[in-house]
């Protein structure tokens, strides 16, 4: 946390910094999220609630750029800004150094699924939610342990899985990346796993065709309706077997864009016994 933060009934107005923020925002105080990050896909409108579709697009600080300047922020007024992804010494720094450039409180909360728990129950209690929070913290952990029951009755038998990304399938979440870690959580193991870092990388057909993963999974539709036709992916083998799979991607993506513990809502609203699935993307 950076700045002073209001105490938690203050709290009235919460800007999102981006995808991942916003959509937890969504789950936990939706009253307060004054507006997403980027435009949403106009078939994700119905699995959201009435309010929920009516808010602005504001735009990002975090992500692949800022799209709001200083000044459009502070015009929004929030109380605190809420940022969730990496935690490491680069969104540290720029989490201390725009708090105190527009004397904003700034709160950065690690966006790994194993601490989603901790994500809802913590917010929840800063942000004046706390029994909501721990109530969405107990089912997201209810959840957790169920997969990880799972993964022990299917250890050794699980495929290799690559995860492509963009419209021409070359881009993956390399490492320890946050962005496919939902794929060795359940048991799998993400073929780009062994590379260096935790970040987005761009693959060659070359290292794609050493791998040779057993499946494929994406949410780019323009990538799957092609890769049956595309000569060099049909060189894998995934893809000779029709192991090619398209991800659902609405409301969220189910895998990634964003990474992050979603929460979909009926259109019953977001009291408690509104919740109709929680599903990691």
């Amino acid at each position: 946390m950076f700045g002073e933060l209001p105490a938690p009934a203050a709290v009235r107005r919460v800007f999102a910094a981006g995808a991942p923020a916003a959509m937890a925002l969504n789950s936990l105080t939706p009253q307060e999220l004054v507006g997403w990050p980027s435009a949403l896909p106009r078939q994700a409108q119905q699995w959201l609630s009435p309010y929920s579709r009516s808010l602005p697009v504001v735009g990002r600080l975090a992500g692949r750029g800022s799209t709001i300047s200083s000044e459009q922020l502070l015009l929004l007024a929030p109380d605190v800004i809420v940022d969730m992804g990496d935690v490491n010494e680069h969104y540290l720094s720029m989490a201390r150094q725009f708090s105190a450039q527009v004397g904003i409180p700034y709160v950065l909360v690690s966006g790994r699924l194993h601490d989603s728990p901790e994500q809802l129950k913590t917010l929840g209690a800063l942000l004046g939610r706390r029994e909501h929070g721990q109530y969405l913290a107990d089912m997201a952990q209810e959840i957790l342990d169920d997969i990880k029951a799972r993964r022990k009755q299917h250890e050794g038998t699980l495929p290799s899985v690559y995860f492509a990304r963009s419209a021409n399938g070359l881009e993956t979440g390399v490492g320890a990346s946050i962005h496919s870690e939902v794929i060795n959580l359940v048991g799998a193991r993400s073929v780009a796993s062994d590379l260096p870092g935790e970040r987005l990388g761009q693959v060659s057909m070359e290292q794609l065709l050493l791998w040779n993963p057993d499946v494929i999974f994406t949410q780019e539709v323009a990538f799957y309706r092609q890769v049956y036709e595309h000569s060099q992916w049909r060189m894998l083998p995934a893809v000779q077997k029709k192991r090619v799979f398209l991800v659902p991607n609405v409301p969220f993506g189910w895998l990634d864009t964003p990474p992050a513990l979603t929460v979909y809502w009926g259109q019953c609203g977001w009291r408690p016994g509104c919740i109709t699935k929680i599903s990691h993307y």
